[in-house]
Order: C-alpha cells, then structure tokens, then sequence
C-alpha cells in the first residue's frame, strides 16, 4: 500500500496543467473480492491510496481538481460557446 500511495503521489507531482485521466480500480477488501478478480490486493491498495491523507495533502499542494464527466463536458461546452463568441470557430 505505501509503494501504491508513493507511486500515486510521483505521479501528481509530475501532472501538468490540463485534463488529466488516472484510471483506478479501487475496492473495499471483502470476502467475496478474490473471487471477483484476480488483482484483488491492488485493487485494495490503490483504495488505501486514494483516501490516504498524504495523496491527498499532495493534491492541494498541486492545485488537483478531481472531476467527473459531467463537469468535463460542462466546461468544454462553456469553452465552446466562448470560442465560438470570439470567432474562433471555423463554421
């Protein structure tokens, strides 16, 4: 888990400005959880990461937003119409 969660903060660290995707798997460990997947110890370790307070201390420090696709897609489209307003757009 301290390999997963100092992997994790490296690799904020090393973000730069912009959309970024990390793609997680994390799970609560519970008995039924080895006979769903085979990667059933990382999954528990990449959850023990994501909730540790030193990535998420890492995380302020860094200025990371986390999002989802509903607030993605709200500010491309924002973007879009102020593009779009300034002659930007090609149509």
């Amino acid at each position: 888990a301290q390999q997963t969660q100092a992997e994790l903060c490296g690799l904020l660290r090393g973000l730069q400005p912009g959309l970024t995707a990390i793609v997680f798997h994390p799970a609560v460990a519970s008995p039924g959880l080895e006979r769903l997947t085979a990667d059933a110890q990382q999954r528990i370790w990449e959850y023990e990461a994501l909730k540790s307070d030193e990535v998420r201390q890492t995380m302020q420090e860094q200025l990371i937003l986390t999002s989802n696709w509903r607030d993605i897609m709200h500010r491309f489209e924002a973007g879009t119409k102020e593009a779009v307003a300034d002659g930007a757009s090609d149509e």
